[in-house]
């Protein structure tokens, strides 16, 4: 009969060790609500776009004091002037009757204005078939000829 061989026993290397060592516990996420995470990005943005409005500044000084030393004088300072988009300007309205009259809506607003007597006029509707602008004015109805 052969005989039995016995187990042998390895040393516990480094590796098997570290192994062995407990895990660390998995760090749990909390619930967090779509409001909070737009906070959260509207704080990480404004902060980004200060810090780079800061890095500009220094950026514009540095090219400042450059342009001085190669210029040999003092360079003015210009503040940074944004242009704005000018409003562009309303178009002309003019209404025309079915007769072949035309009248703009400056006037029509100028003859409500006149018949309502000081009164806020709030909403006017322009029927040109029946040569009429209906208009209200605090709370109370009227109309006006567009033609005579």
């Amino acid at each position: 009969m052969p005989k039995a061989k016995k187990p042998v026993e390895k040393p516990v290397s480094e590796t098997s060790a570290a192994a062995e060592e407990p895990k660390k516990p998995v760090r749990k996420t909390k619930k967090v609500t779509p409001e909070e995470v737009v906070r959260e990005v509207k704080e990480e943005v404004a902060s980004a776009v200060d810090s780079a409005g800061k890095s500009v500044k220094k950026v514009m000084e540095k090219v400042e004091e450059q342009m001085e030393k190669q210029a040999g004088k003092k360079v003015e300072k210009k503040a940074v002037v944004r242009s704005k988009k000018k409003a562009a300007a309303a178009p002309a309205i003019t209404i025309q009757s079915m007769m072949g009259g035309e009248i703009s809506l400056d006037k029509i607003i100028s003859l409500v204005n006149e018949k309502a007597a000081g009164k806020t006029v709030s909403n006017i509707y322009i029927k040109s078939e029946e040569n009429k602008a209906y208009y209200v004015a605090d709370g109370e109805d009227g109309f006006v000829e567009l033609w005579d």
